[in-house]
């Protein structure tokens, strides 16, 4: 199987797309050999390998049948990795590594001779996600420098926020020119916030937002309910089924949308019922979920961050127009950039 990040169409962070794929591929093979092997006794492992660079792509064949796909040194090398994994890891060339370095875990394996190559090509393993998600958090964790000045918009979001804390929710937007410092803004000011304990909750646009419906929400409603990203959907359906009950028990009936709107229905049960107004009461609640600083009798106060809402979807937009109107009415600062 070979699969191409960024073509037909560009993908920014192609190679961290490629990356999380490939881990998640492993973690799915793992799971399903684990049931394998206990039931029918076959061990079953896959190798994965990884390459980037410039390639020749288009449709090849002949009359009768012709697929989209990619050819060149680059995809040949991709091979080779793949040739040379170990079954169950994922191994990768410089070229890949070099666009990975500081959010994955890395290894070198050391050089390997590949034909049509004079140089040994140096191998890495990947071996996991730093938890490192965006440019802003690999700069810091790179160089940490300091954050100089922005007295008049920092003192704006604290005033925000001590309206919060006299319970009068708050929506604020930073608004600015690419590269202006929106986001270490924002940075600075939830993490002053969380080391005085104040619950605080994000979620980010990415570039291709605008094809997954309601893609920053999601990630927004795991954070709230502290899903781990590397829970299964069966630990993620029991996370979460215990956090919107404790909340509010009437959250039963919404369950089995919210299981489907994240992703991690169960195939086995009956497909959750879909028309407008059972997808409505299920928005209506998760707004009210997102926007309370607490659960049962909502305490406070909590910062619902979001960013990089220029690749907001226009059904994600229609939601934080609902998200506005429950924030108001609780102890929560809800804080946008764009």
């Amino acid at each position: 199987v070979m699969a191409l990040f960024g073509a037909p169409r560009a993908l920014e962070d192609h190679a961290q797309f490629a990356a999380r794929a490939a881990l998640e591929m492993q973690r799915d093979v793992r799971r399903f050999a684990d049931d394998l092997r206990l039931s029918h006794g076959l061990n079953l492992t896959m190798r994965v390998g990884l390459n980037s660079g410039e390639v020749v792509v288009g449709r090849i064949g002949d009359d009768l049948r012709s697929d989209y796909t990619a050819q060149g040194a680059t995809v040949n090398l991709a091979a080779r990795m793949e040739q040379i994994c170990e079954p169950g890891r994922v191994y990768l060339a410089r070229d890949t590594a070099r666009l990975l370095e500081g959010y994955f875990r890395l290894r070198s394996l050391g050089g390997t001779g590949v034909a049509g190559v004079d140089a040994p090509v140096e191998v890495f393993e990947l071996e996991g996600s730093d938890g490192v998600r965006t440019r802003l958090d690999r700069s810091l964790a790179r160089v940490g420098s300091p954050f100089i000045g922005r007295e008049q918009e920092l003192s704006r979001l604290v005033a925000a926020l001590d309206q919060v804390r006299g319970g009068c929710g708050q929506v604020l937007t930073v608004v600015g020119n690419a590269g202006i410092g929106k986001s270490r803004l924002c940075h600075e000011f939830t993490g002053a916030c969380a080391r005085d304990g104040i619950a605080v909750h994000r979620a980010t646009g990415v570039p291709y937002a605008s094809r997954v419906p309601m893609f920053p929400i999601r990630q927004l409603l795991r954070s709230k309910l502290g899903v781990p990203d590397t829970a299964s959907p069966q630990e993620a359906r029991r996370w979460i089924a215990g956090a919107l009950l404790l909340e509010d028990q009437a959250n039963a009936a919404v369950l089995p949308h919210v299981f489907d709107f994240l992703g991690i229905a169960d195939s086995a049960d009956h497909a959750a019922e879909h028309n407008a107004g059972v997808q409505e009461h299920m928005l209506e609640r998760l707004a009210a979920y997102l926007a309370c600083a607490g659960t049962g009798n909502c305490t406070g106060p909590q910062i619902l961050l979001v960013e990089d809402l220029h690749f907001a979807d226009a059904a994600t937009e229609a939601f934080l127009t609902r998200l506005c109107r429950a924030a108001k009415a609780q102890p929560t600062l809800l804080l946008l950039n764009y």
